[in-house]
């Protein structure tokens, strides 16, 4: 589990900008498909948690540096490094969704021109989302973080954060959820991350050196997956149960979820970097 605290940092930086991009997504298409201008300007107004929690994001990344005052030398190569690339990504995302956001918020954009440049920014985004994966998945010396699950796994905590936060500041703003389409989704996400974890825990059963084996690594790895899984259930239960009005909607009852639902993939994130294991050592 050693790994795993070191890497703390890293664990809320990836979590968060997961969240961020898949909830910006969700809130760009409530906002691009709302015709009412009152409840638009509530989405964008919500929105600003975003930029809370990527900064927070960006500012947990630098304590991976060993100094925060070398962040910058993590552009150093773009186009041939994975983390550079990255950090770029991210970099540009925040700026571009950022912009697009200011931009729409004061209203200074004709409409259409505002619409064209939110589908920049998810564009963005999406590519962001895509080389974080890139800077785990090939790394060929660490056989637990070199395969398809790192990457099912990081657009899973997309699938299943990002829909809890996103659909509670569409809610919060107005904007009426169709819950029954919800409600399947949300199942179909939790089935589909739980059953990646089945196969990730098959899968390191199969790795090994002659000095260790990759489910060994973790001893703790089922009870943490069933922490993690406890989290994330129960969160996405309350939500789903606030959304339908069937108690009180207050910030306390709308967030709880978000809140636990985040701390499930934290959990999921923290059993990742607990993993890592390099070919040829223990």
């Amino acid at each position: 589990m050693s790994n795993g605290w070191h890497e703390l940092p890293l664990v809320f930086f990836t979590v968060l900008s997961q969240c961020v991009v898949g909830t910006f997504i969700i809130l760009v298409y409530g906002w691009f498909s709302n015709n009412d201008s009152l409840v638009r300007k509530n989405i964008l107004t919500r929105m600003f948690i975003l930029w809370i929690m990527m900064s927070v994001a960006f500012a947990a990344s630098t304590f991976h540096l060993g100094s925060p005052f070398r962040a910058l030398n993590s552009l150093n190569r773009i186009g041939h490094s994975a983390l550079s690339n990255e950090i770029a990504a991210g970099s540009a995302f925040f700026g571009i969704a950022g912009l697009w956001w200011l931009t729409s918020w004061i209203n200074i954009l004709p409409l259409k021109l505002a619409k064209f440049f939110s589908f920049v920014a998810v564009i963005s985004g999406l590519l962001f989302l895509y080389l974080i994966t890139i800077v785990y998945s090939s790394v060929p010396t660490i056989p637990t973080w070199n395969n398809t699950f790192t990457p099912l796994s990081f657009y899973m905590t997309s699938l299943i954060v990002s829909p809890v936060l996103g659909a509670t500041l569409l809610h919060s703003s107005g904007v009426e959820l169709k819950n029954n389409m919800l409600h399947i989704f949300m199942a179909l996400a939790i089935f589909l991350s739980l059953m990646i974890t089945l196969l990730q825990w098959h899968d390191l059963s199969l790795i090994s050196t002659t000095l260790y084996r990759g489910n060994e690594i973790l001893p703790e790895f089922t009870w943490l997956v069933g922490l993690k899984y406890s989290f994330i259930i129960f969160g996405v239960f309350l939500s789903l149960f606030v959304i339908s009005k069937r108690i009180s909607t207050n910030p306390v009852w709308l967030f709880l979820p978000c809140v636990m639902v985040f701390s499930g993939e934290v959990i999921g994130r923290f059993i990742f970097y607990s993993l890592h294991f390099t070919v040829g050592l223990i």
